[in-house]
């Protein structure tokens, strides 16, 4: 069953004048939206620093709904926007990318209600985190959310499906699908296999053969395990540890990994993951809550 849209239409910038609150506040709500998502692939359900993220998003929501009782996000394959204004930019079209996400499976535009931080966005981000890691064959992001049955989340969308799609006529059909008569072969003599050799061509027609885009779907999920840098991993981790534990013996032990950690990584020419550590060291430092001076230092 296909998810009914809202009724309501995506706003037309041009209509727009300043915004009616500052950006950073959505800005902020979607940073930390985008880490529990993080955190709910990293981490069980019931472990603090994915509970911590819950809170964080939840508790950036009542600076929003101090000025308004609905957030409407227009959503582009790269970015989203508030009020004519980009409050998230992600250029590379990948799993991780919230806009991509949103956007590859039909979802023009998101509406947050005042109420959504209450139990909602926990679904919701189960949502997108189940959509990142889905298979081929798995629901798409409009089905696991007409399933949820929101109150406090709407959404319009474009519909892919092409199930109505009138047949082709045979004039209509491409040439490179014709076949030439001059290149059909005459049947090949039947060869006899002796008992005991299996033969690779008893398994093409299979129950269980690989359809072409089937193997074209593994190549790809392989390639994309491989090119991921689980190293940017373990350093968003720790540092996600670094800023919900306010114990300064945690933090004095984060302090030490990554201190050692920063030495294997150079060592290694991993420069991208070093600079990545270093970056987010940096502004981690400045957001945490009750970081001593020789820890920041």
């Amino acid at each position: 069953m296909t998810p009914q849209s809202s009724s309501h239409s995506v706003t037309d910038p041009a209509e727009q004048g300043e915004p009616p609150f500052p950006p950073a506040l959505v800005e902020e709500v979607l940073r930390l939206f985008g880490r529990a998502v993080r955190a709910h692939q990293l981490y069980l359900h019931n472990n603090p620093t994915y509970i911590k993220t819950l809170e964080a998003v939840k508790g950036a929501f009542p600076a929003i709904w101090a000025h308004t009782d609905e957030l409407v996000i227009v959503v582009t394959d790269t970015q989203l926007t508030w009020e004519d204004c980009v409050v998230l930019n992600e250029p590379d079209k990948t799993s991780d990318a919230l806009p991509w996400v949103l956007y590859k499976d039909g979802v023009r535009e998101l509406r947050l209600s005042a109420g959504v931080e209450a139990d909602e966005i926990v679904g919701l981000v189960d949502a997108i985190a189940q959509v990142r890691k889905a298979a081929a064959d798995d629901d798409d992001l409009l089905t696991i959310l007409w399933e949820r049955e929101f109150q406090f989340v709407r959404y319009s969308y474009v519909d892919f499906s092409v199930d109505g799609a009138a047949p082709l006529d045979q004039d209509e059909l491409p040439t490179d699908r014709l076949v030439d008569p001059s290149r059909i072969r005459e049947p090949a003599t039947e060869v006899l296999t002796p008992p005991g050799v299996v033969s690779m061509d008893d398994f093409n027609t299979t129950l269980y053969f690989l359809e072409e885009s089937e193997i074209e779907y593994l190549r790809g999920a392989v390639k994309e395990e491989y090119a991921s840098d689980l190293r940017v991993n373990v350093v968003q981790m720790l540092l996600d540890t670094y800023e919900t534990q306010i114990d300064p013996a945690i933090r004095d032990e984060i302090c030490g990994i990554l201190d050692m950690y920063l030495v294997s990584l150079l060592s290694g020419r991993s420069l991208a993951a070093a600079a990545t550590l270093l970056q987010e060291s940096a502004v981690t430092a400045d957001r945490a809550r009750e970081v001593q001076q020789e820890q920041r230092a």
